[in-house]
């Protein structure tokens, strides 16, 4: 799967709607600018499986007028767990930080934050912790894997792995894996951070 690929069926097909992570996007954004493609009929991207760079947001809106929705969820949540509506974003002013966050509660799902006890953090836009979700679309269990249901389902909430935190509106921001979480001198430092300033 490569960049001018995606460019050529999407201009050849019509494709309205697409869905994939920033590393495609990143190809096909490439490749539209390459071979000087407008992907007209592309009114939708949809980004998941790692954050979505903010300035990939803007190239599609400003560049090609393509919203682009990033989503968060796992096998597990059998769809998006949490999404971020173009809509809710703005690329200068108070709402710019909601780019860095992979939007609110999807319809029938709710998302909490709790510390390694298993309580909820608060939701301040600091206090980090893992992410757990529970609704309608969240599994009940590995098929005959009790002893996987009962560390990852707790009182019908999916433990995701995942570290981050939720601001006062709701919005969750995922910063890494709780596995690869670095604690120093009191700090926690996720090595993701550490990667984007690299």
């Amino acid at each position: 799967l490569d960049g001018d690929s995606l460019t050529r069926l999407i201009d050849d097909e019509g494709v309205t709607v697409a869905l994939g992570v920033p590393t495609i996007w990143q190809g096909l954004l490439a490749s539209l600018d390459k071979l000087g493609s407008k992907a007209e009929t592309l009114t939708r991207t949809v980004v998941g499986g790692s954050a979505c760079p903010p300035s990939m947001i803007a190239e599609f809106r400003d560049k090609y007028g393509t919203e682009a929705v990033h989503a968060w969820g796992m096998t597990e949540t059998s769809t998006c767990g949490t999404v971020l509506q173009p809509e809710e974003v703005a690329l200068e002013g108070p709402r710019s930080r909601r780019l860095t966050s992979v939007g609110k509660a999807a319809a029938g799902m709710e998302v909490r934050v709790v510390d390694e006890k298993g309580e909820a953090v608060a939701c301040d836009g600091e206090q980090t912790g893992e992410a757990i979700l529970r609704g309608d679309a969240v599994m009940k269990g590995y098929w005959k894997r009790e002893e996987a249901t009962a560390k990852t389902v707790v009182d019908g909430w999916l433990h995701t792995g995942d570290a981050g935190y939720l601001d006062e509106d709701g919005y969750l921001f995922i910063k890494d894996r709780v596995k690869d979480l670095i604690i120093s001198g009191g700090e926690n430092i996720y090595p993701a951070e550490v990667e984007n300033v690299l």
